[in-house]
């Protein structure tokens, strides 16, 4: 029902301005919403440590639409440890927000670092991170959950795999920005100084795999919140 829409949006909007937070409201699907944060004014400069095979990275840059980027090339080196080769490559940025990007993914719409960017300056966020997509235009990850199945080398798994992008899920889950506790391999974004609080990556546990899933859950323990966003996608 419309009403029903209408008071969904209204109960949310009084409440953002209740706890003196900046953003829009707007209908979502059903009675869900979805909530914009703008990125201030002038917009904080984006770091995007471009790590793998840099071959699509002009195409990157056609693709994104936001006035402050810098992209920091992040070849692997010899010494086989990526977590240290992107933690060194973080030094020689001089961005506000640090995106660390899978060099063989690509942004299915221009506005995507601007809405990654939004929710990663909300001071109580940690990590931020996109649905991405495979090459069929299929949901190759969305929701990742850590989990601990007997007899198979895993420790997360991505839900709605294989799901077109316009389904909704369970409870509209897939379609929803929502909390998390670990956001999946390949793209993730945040402010420069709480990965410094954080101490980086590690790279002496989880030197190629998995320390990403590492960061977010030092951040969840340091307090802050990890944010799943479906409305960027990134195609594989």
């Amino acid at each position: 029902k419309s009403y029903v829409a209408s008071a969904s949006q209204l109960v949310v909007r009084e409440h953002l301005q209740r706890i003196g937070q900046s953003a829009s409201v707007e209908h979502a699907f059903s009675s869900f919403v979805r909530i914009r944060y703008p990125v201030p004014a002038p917009a904080p400069l984006v770091s995007v440590i471009l790590y793998g095979n840099l071959i699509n990275s002009d195409e990157l840059i056609r693709r994104t639409r936001y006035p402050a980027l810098e992209i920091i090339p992040c070849p692997r080196d010899n010494d086989g440890n990526l977590a240290n080769t992107i933690n060194r490559a973080v030094k020689k940025s001089h961005g506000e927000l640090l995106c660390f990007l899978d060099a063989r993914l690509l942004p299915e719409t221009e506005n995507w670092l601007e809405e990654l960017a939004g929710q990663a300056g909300r001071p109580e966020v940690g990590a931020v991170g996109p649905m991405q997509l495979d090459v069929a235009g299929n949901i190759r990850s969305a929701l990742t959950v850590l989990c601990n199945t007997p007899g198979e080398n895993q420790v997360s798994w991505s839900f709605y795999q294989g799901m077109r992008p316009q389904e909704t899920g369970v409870a509209g889950r897939a379609a929803l920005q929502q909390n998390v506790t670990v956001l999946a391999q390949g793209c993730l974004i945040l402010r420069t100084e709480t990965f410094k609080v954080v101490n980086g990556f590690d790279e002496i546990k989880f030197p190629n795999k998995l320390f990403e899933h590492d960061l977010c859950l030092r951040l969840l323990g340091a307090g802050y919140r990890n944010v799943w966003t479906p409305y960027p996608r990134m195609v594989s």
